[in-house]
């Protein structure tokens, strides 16, 4: 991983984001936890809100992100919308391997 770039993390583990279908309105609580073969670890917790809106995914308001605990700052978790209406889960590393893991757990609401 080259530092400060964000990647990307699958509910699969190979491609694909967290879709939302059309007319939705999802919430989302995420803990995401990080590990180096060195035993530096890190865990963050993101919740929010995001809906579907004619194919297009839009969070509502700001994602909150709160570091749970960290052994490098330089490491970070976020979540992005993207043009699709999915939700993406991203993580930031120093540059050294890290091994990511995120649960995703959800509320949804069609009309």
């Amino acid at each position: 991983m080259t530092a400060g770039n964000w990647y990307s993390l699958y509910p699969n583990g190979f491609g694909g984001a967290i879709t939302i279908a059309p007319t939705r309105t999802l919430t989302f609580d995420i803990l995401v936890v990080g590990r180096t073969a060195a035993g530096e670890s890190a865990g963050y917790q993101i919740q929010g809100v995001i809906e579907n809106n004619n194919g297009i995914g839009d969070l509502i308001g700001t994602p909150t992100v709160t570091v749970l605990g960290e052994d490098d700052a330089v490491w970070n978790a976020r979540v992005t919308a993207n043009e699709v209406g999915a939700l993406v889960v991203e993580v930031q590393g120093n540059g050294e391997y890290i091994r990511w893991v995120a649960t995703v757990r959800t509320a949804e609401v069609a009309w």
